[in-house]
């Protein structure tokens, strides 16, 4: 009788943490999935009002910081602009206090400070010994970038005629060709998105379209602020998107590098 009992024990004792192990997950699950609806109607009110290009994201595919607590994360948001990373918590301390063209990360426990134009890292005790040579050339990308100072002295301008694009563009150096890129994400294998991310993260983010949000025609009036004959663009898309590019310099008259 006793053993009888005691093998109802170990049955009873197996069946609750068989139910346990179960139903918990199960339960975490629901409870994940009900609250997921809130979560992203909370954030996608954040990410249009925010001043970074936020994205959200699952699962980030490398070993990644948030930029404001400096923990570990392993789902969060990041900007495709200026590459911060942050968690659910912090995405609105960093949304208000990192501007789009100031990265903080960390390495080996120091924060280092990151230019999203050249590129270059310093560490946060470095920066103060930093010289006039040492600031930002804009990097290898320098002559297809537009520069933030030349949109700057444009927007100054009193008369808009192309010989004073042409001598603006002296600031920007001798052999200084900007590219444009139009990209069509619903077009290929559905990679558009990173490689908008990627372009927009070396280069001006102004200079960067996404063709399925604004028809080529608009992309390219950013042509009629630059000196003429010096443009370049890099369509990214199948033929119709080519096709569709050309036709739009085609009816504008544009001139291209």
């Amino acid at each position: 009788m006793e053993y009888i009992t005691e093998e109802l024990e170990e049955y009873w004792t197996l069946l609750l943490w068989t139910t346990v192990a179960v139903l918990v997950p199960v339960l975490i699950t629901l409870w994940c999935s009900f609250q997921r609806p809130k979560r992203k109607v909370m954030l996608q009110g954040l990410f249009r009002k925010g001043k970074h290009g936020w994205h959200y994201t699952d699962l980030f595919n490398k070993p990644t910081y948030c930029c404001v607590c400096s923990q570990p994360i392993l789902q969060g948001a990041f900007c495709d602009c200026c590459g911060i990373c942050a968690d659910e918590e912090c995405i609105q301390r960093a949304d208000r206090n990192l501007p789009c063209k100031e990265i903080i990360t960390q390495n080996d426990g120091e924060f280092c400070h990151r230019c999203i134009w050249c590129q270059s890292t310093v560490h946060d005790d470095c920066q103060s010994s930093l010289k006039d040579r040492d600031l930002c050339d804009l990097g290898e990308f320098r002559s297809v970038i537009i520069p933030p100072y030349y949109l700057f002295q444009v927007n100054k301008l009193y008369c808009r005629h192309p010989d004073e694009y042409s001598k603006l563009a002296a600031l920007c150096g001798s052999g200084w060709t900007p590219v444009l890129v139009l990209a069509n994400t619903r077009s290929g294998n559905n990679m558009g998105d990173v490689l908008l991310g990627e372009f927009r993260t070396l280069l001006n983010p102004v200079q960067v379209f996404d063709l399925s949000e604004l028809p080529p025609s608009k992309a390219l009036q950013l042509c009629t602020i630059l000196p003429p004959g010096s443009v370049r663009v890099l369509v990214c898309g199948g033929d119709g998107t080519v096709g569709w590019v050309l036709d739009a310099i085609d009816t504008m008259k544009l001139k291209m590098e």
